[in-house]
């Protein structure tokens, strides 16, 4: 008896899991800068006129590219902010900040390109988005549960999708 409520409380867990899951539109921001500079990159959003950063990344010399994946709410407006750092002896101090909107959409792969020394707020340069092909959101895992003491047999499978099929 003891097994079959362990059973359909595990069944009932990944029932939640796929149902939350499954609810949650995201959007993905790649991009890369054209030149090698110390960047600060700080993705926020709006909601009701109150700002609240979602993610950081920071660029360097070494790394010029970046990749935010992010929940998308409708009633949300988001914003990159920019901060280019400059080298006061051993540390990093920010230089100068710029603010680009962003105009995201559910389940969009947008492709960012940026030059730091173009960049201008005011004049909305030295930043160009693209929109890249939607993502699919489909998975399938396969596999065996080891060491689970349920008289249950769990059988799952894992294939890896391509472009087109």
């Amino acid at each position: 008896m003891k097994n079959i409520i362990k059973g359909f409380l595990v069944v009932l867990c990944l029932a939640a899991t796929l149902n939350a899951s499954a609810q949650s539109e995201q959007a993905t921001i790649t991009g890369t800068f054209t030149k090698n500079c110390n960047c600060e990159l700080t993705l926020g959003s709006k909601v009701d006129g109150k700002y609240s950063p979602i993610a950081e990344y920071e660029i360097g010399a070494t790394n010029t590219k970046f990749c935010f994946a992010i929940p998308f709410h409708s009633n949300s407006v988001y914003e990159l902010k920019i901060t280019t750092m400059k080298r006061e002896g051993r540390h990093l101090r920010p230089d100068n900040s710029t603010s680009f909107p962003l105009n995201l959409v559910a389940n969009q792969n947008l492709n960012l390109t940026v030059d730091p020394s173009q960049m201008n707020g005011a004049k909305q340069t030295g930043f160009v988005a693209e929109q890249g092909p939607p993502k699919f959101q489909t998975a399938s895992i396969s596999g065996s549960l080891v060491n689970i003491k349920l008289n249950i047999k769990f059988s799952l499978d894992l294939e890896k999708a391509t472009e087109g099929s």
